[in-house]
């Protein structure tokens, strides 16, 4: 049992169901009787007391989509070290791993296909096969999502966000963070800003985007639209900090919360009023933090320096306007300076908690996986069916009309690889794009295969996500600076990445 837990079975490991043949060779078993409203995972074990190399891969072909993970079941000494069951100090079976499958659905006769085919070494096993049922399956949204909050909670229902990450929330500064992730990528970073907030916009919501994953620390960042759009003081301001804290607490009571001191962005000169509000707010609100240590309060004094550049030099300084990109916005070079004062006193308060983790279902050396950015309104856009005409199986984003925003943060899991194998990796937005295409707004109908190979389908190349930022002072928006992650890929092996 501490091999295989509820598994370690005599009965049931001794024996084995096989196919043999060439590579690709395979069997099936069409299992019956599941509920189409719930999610199932499932678990198989297979051996054989072999000293050649024999791997299996067990295919799930579901009303979801298809699961795939391989097993190596035979080789020599691939059973050391804990032994075979007649005591012996060797052996040449799979005596310890099992390939687990997740969030499986049924089709709507409760039906799902297994496949057990021949990987390497002419043979396949499947002993053993669990079957779990889990949780009701979340309703897909009908038409498109257009609310930021929305988007995340029904993305966070699809493909759960694991707890203890640090959350960054808060207004345009955090949405715009295009290189959150990889100025803490020792971290296991939540994004969640949505342009424009205010305090009075994130507490009522923390229920929602917030607490639900356990971080292990929060950095939050409001304030700015609080005075210059939502004309508060600066007590207000502090006031609402405090509620945002106790609306945590209740839930979190320990969880350290840091709060990212109030920009001075050219914008708050603008008005004799909010500067003197702005500096109210973070003196109060630094005060709190520091003087009540047990609190677990912790104050980001990321403004002192913008702070001295503008009044020792002014608000035409060329060095103090280098940090933004327009008279709200940070710069690359204003991030920069953010994570110059935050991972050192994130670093002191939560260590760095991203680890590596192997994914048995990564692409393999010469595998191919193709995603189809764009949205699937038909007007603007279309998703690319699979497998298409050359075989191909593609991905696509969540249901997105043209013109709607892609948020940082909005996540898509289980990518599958150009076979339709579940590859296990996930892609998150690191940066928010603007999506449109087809004739009217310049997508590419009718591309050629001469040119284009497999990436020549008409619906992959008929719309797009886009980007116009350029890090340069108003010469365009740098609202949706453009980018992503992509998470479950192997660190041994190097990826050519094809764009159109």
């Amino acid at each position: 049992t501490a091999r295989l837990g509820e598994f370690a079975v005599a009965t049931a490991t001794q024996d084995y169901l096989f196919v043999a043949g060439a590579t690709g060779t395979n069997g099936t078993v069409k299992v019956s009787g599941l509920n189409p409203a719930r999610l199932y995972s499932m678990r198989f074990f297979g051996t054989r007391n072999e000293a050649q190399i024999r791997r299996s891969t067990y295919t799930i072909t579901a009303a979801n989509g298809t699961y795939a993970g391989m097993l190596q079941t035979s080789g020599t000494g691939v059973g050391n070290g804990l032994g075979g069951d007649d005591g012996s100090a060797t052996y040449n079976g799979n005596n310890r791993s099992t390939v687990a499958l997740g969030g499986i659905q049924a089709n709507s006769t409760g039906e799902v296909t297994l496949q057990l085919a021949v990987t390497d070494g002419g043979f396949a096993y499947l002993g053993i096969m669990e079957i779990v049922e889990g949780p009701t399956v979340p309703e897909l949204p009908p038409v498109a999502i257009t609310n930021d909050i929305d988007r995340w909670t029904a993305q966070d229902a699809l493909d759960p966000v694991a707890p203890g990450g640090v959350l960054f929330v808060g207004s345009s500064s955090i949405r715009r963070w295009e290189t959150l992730t990889r100025d803490f990528a020792d971290y296991r970073v939540v994004q969640r800003g949505f342009g424009g907030s205010q305090f009075s916009d994130l507490n009522p919501i923390v229920h929602r985007i917030v607490t639900p994953y356990q971080p292990s620390a929060i950095v939050v960042f409001e304030g700015t639209n609080d005075i210059r759009g939502g004309g508060k003081t600066g007590e207000q301001v502090f006031a609402d900090f405090q509620t945002f804290v106790s609306t945590v607490r209740a839930q979190q009571p320990t969880v350290p919360i840091c709060y990212i001191g109030i920009t001075a962005v050219p914008s708050f000169f603008n008005n004799p009023d909010h500067d003197p509000r702005r500096r109210t707010a973070n003196s109060l609100i630094k005060a709190h933090c520091e003087n009540n240590p047990s609190l677990n309060l912790h104050f980001l004094n990321t403004n002192e320096l913008l702070d001295t550049l503008h009044d020792t030099n002014g608000i035409d300084d060329p060095t103090y306007r280098s940090y933004f990109v327009d008279d709200t916005h940070l710069s690359r070079k204003g991030y920069q300076h953010f994570v110059s004062v935050i991972r050192p006193a994130l670093q002191a308060i939560v260590a760095p908690n991203k680890t590596y983790v192997a994914n048995p279902n990564a692409l393999a050396s010469g595998e191919k996986l193709f995603f189809d950015f764009g949205p699937s309104d038909v007007t603007n856009g279309d998703p690319t069916t699979s497998p298409d005409t050359n075989g191909n199986h593609w991905n696509n984003w969540h249901f997105t009309n043209g013109g709607n925003t892609i948020n940082s943060g909005e996540h898509l899991r289980n990518l599958v690889r150009s076979t339709g194998t579940n590859t296990g990796v996930r892609m998150t937005m690191t940066g928010g794009f603007l999506c449109n295409g087809k004739a009217a707004l310049g997508g590419l109908l009718a591309p050629n295969p001469a040119l284009l190979g497999d990436l020549a389908v008409e619906t992959a190349t008929q719309d797009f996500f886009y980007s116009t930022a350029n890090d340069i002072w108003d010469a365009t928006s740098d609202d949706v600076p453009g980018g992503f992650m992509l998470e479950g890929l192997d660190p041994a092996l190097t990826y050519e990445f094809k764009f159109l």
